[in-house]
């Protein structure tokens, strides 16, 4: 836990700004400020939480909480920590009024207000497993999806091991998607050429919309470690407001 509020006070400090600023979020819009897409890496090992419940595809959508609570990737980290944060940590972690202020009398004072909400926040995700995020495309485009495979009728999707992203404050979520996610079948020739034109041309766009179990979390990366369970993907056309030309879910 140390490490966790070191790094996370640390990047505050020094980018001048609260515990909540400008953090990750579940919708298209909110996504890409504060927080970034990286690269494919290697799975983490297994830990705090791994061995519990996995993952079921058979889960009605309905019981998915979309991730669109600015600290939603934090709550959920904390949540699950087998050494949880004290009372002065948890506040500077989730309540920027109390990181700000100075004078030790307010701070009591926001702290008595706030911390029971924070507390029940902190309950709340513990509880919660399966969450849904949308986000752009994490490469590429070009590089991402491969041309048309007419033998499988489909898009393949280049480095799909492993999608990565990261919250602004240091927390990664990873999400392991199952083979069957690797391949977009697209069975209609019309659809799949101006898919195939668009992504050629460099005017595609992706949104993936990721549902998703979280395993547990790897307290030496500050990482969460997640496997879908469903994909849905919207193929934009840049050249015309991002309109969305085709909307395909991939289980």
């Amino acid at each position: 836990m140390k490490r966790l509020l070191g790094i996370v006070l640390a990047l505050l400090a020094g980018c001048g700004h609260s515990p909540q600023g400008s953090g990750s979020s579940g919708t298209a819009s909110s996504a890409s400020q504060g927080s970034r897409n990286i690269q494919a890496q290697p799975p983490a090992p297994l830990s705090q939480g791994d061995q519990g419940p996995k993952a079921d595809p058979s889960t009605p959508l309905s019981d998915y909480t979309r991730a669109d609570d600015p600290s939603w990737l934090t709550y959920v980290y904390v949540s699950r920590l087998q050494d949880p944060p004290n009372d002065d940590e948890k506040m500077k972690l989730f309540s920027p009024k109390y990181f700000n202020e100075s004078d030790a009398f307010k701070k009591h004072d926001i702290m008595t207000a706030d911390l029971p909400t924070v507390n029940a926040t902190l309950e709340k995700y513990r509880k919660l497993e399966y969450f849904i995020l949308q986000t752009e495309q994490p490469f590429g485009t070009f590089a991402l999806l491969k041309p048309y495979d007419f033998q499988s009728q489909s898009f393949h999707i280049d480095g799909c091991g492993q999608f990565a992203y990261q919250a602004s404050q240091g927390i990664y979520l990873k999400i392991n998607p199952t083979p069957s996610m690797c391949d977009v079948k697209v069975v209609d020739t019309n659809v799949a050429h101006t898919i195939e034109s668009l992504r050629a041309n460099f005017h595609l766009k992706l949104m993936f919309t990721y549902y998703f179990f979280v395993d547990g979390i790897d307290s030496s990366k500050n990482q969460i470690n997640a496997t879908a369970t469903h994909l849905h993907i919207d193929f934009q056309d840049l050249q015309q407001d991002s309109k969305t030309v085709a909307s395909i879910d991939v289980d």
